[in-house]
């Protein structure tokens, strides 16, 4: 993989158009060798024509997350330094899971173009197609105790936020806990799952899906009302590969806060994006309905309301206003 990274970095450094020899030269390799690495780059989706005049010419480059197209754009130390890619898996958090049990280290992406059993928050299911949006897994390893760790879907979707709005300028509303919305439908949400001894946490796993590509003609017919995508926002595709890194980008800068300033600048930060703070709530938590003012977040991010009964910390549930 290191040859194709080697020869798209000089094609992209020559506008996509480059010289045989100035290949050869660069890469010090034997055209044998770089006859072998443009087959690979054909059998992975690139488009590459030779006009037999030793002139080579990227015409397309497939719509993946391949690790290299992701690489291309992250500024990060740690996040994304390691992508295990997978095309088809039934869940990336489950398979960060079991890397991160094996020792891979802080930063390591389970990246795949569909999920079979996608996760979503409190058991349910994430619909994901092929090609179309991200599936993305970390795995994180933070020096934190374990009401500390429950903040990452806030530091999650502050991450998402920065980067739709710094990619296409939508307009976007945070839901409490972990969802990030556009025009009042779901666009992006993430899940954390946590191995811990006692209040030390071993690792956690931060799952996200972001919704990027996908046509409303895609939805099932039960969430057509309620999810939304970039596409579908601003009617046109978006590299994926980009917009994944950039997220990444932005993950790392979130996470670093989390570990120099603690859990209240987080959750401070998301409290004044949400603009929840003040506002009248109804909360869904299984069959119960819980109504009160909101008097902001506590240090874990539970939800805390004025109700007609005194405060109420919310720690699961679902917000109906």
């Amino acid at each position: 993989m290191r040859r194709i990274e080697a020869v798209l970095s000089i094609l992209r450094e020559k506008d996509g158009s480059v010289l045989l020899q100035e290949v050869l030269r660069m890469l010090k390799i034997s055209q044998e060798e770089l006859n072998k690495a443009i087959s690979l780059m054909i059998h992975y989706g690139y488009v590459i024509e030779s006009n037999g005049e030793g002139i080579y010419r990227l015409l397309k480059k497939p719509d993946r997350l391949y690790p290299w197209e992701i690489g291309y754009f992250l500024k990060t130390d740690k996040m994304g330094r390691k992508i295990i890619y997978r095309r088809v898996i039934d869940s990336t958090n489950k398979k960060a899971i079991q890397l991160a049990r094996k020792g891979l280290p802080e930063g390591t992406c389970v990246i795949a173009e569909m999920q079979t059993l996608g996760k979503g928050r409190l058991g349910r299911d994430w619909f994901s197609p092929e090609g179309k949006n991200i599936y993305l897994s970390i795995i994180l390893r933070p020096p934190l105790d374990l009401y500390e760790i429950q903040v990452l879907p806030f530091l999650s979707s502050l991450s998402v936020a920065d980067t739709l709005e710094s990619i296409c300028e939508v307009k976007v509303d945070l839901k409490w806990p972990n969802d990030v919305l556009v025009k009042g439908k779901k666009i992006s949400g993430s899940l954390i799952e946590i191995s811990s001894c006692g209040k030390k946490v071993d690792f956690a796993i931060l799952g996200i899906g972001l919704n990027v590509n996908m046509e409303e003609s895609d939805l099932p017919e039960s969430i057509r009302k309620i999810a939304t995508s970039l596409f579908m926002e601003t009617k046109r595709k978006h590299d994926r590969a980009y917009v994944c890194a950039s997220l990444l980008n932005n993950l790392e800068a979130y996470y670093a806060r989390l570990l120099e300033e603690g859990s209240p600048a987080i959750l401070s930060l998301w409290q004044k994006k949400a603009r929840i703070e003040g506002k009248w709530i109804s909360v869904s938590i299984g069959e119960r309905v819980i109504e009160g003012l909101c008097d902001g977040l506590e240090k874990d991010g539970a939800l805390i309301l004025k109700t007609k009964e005194g405060l109420k910390k919310v720690r699961a549930g679902d917000i109906l206003s």
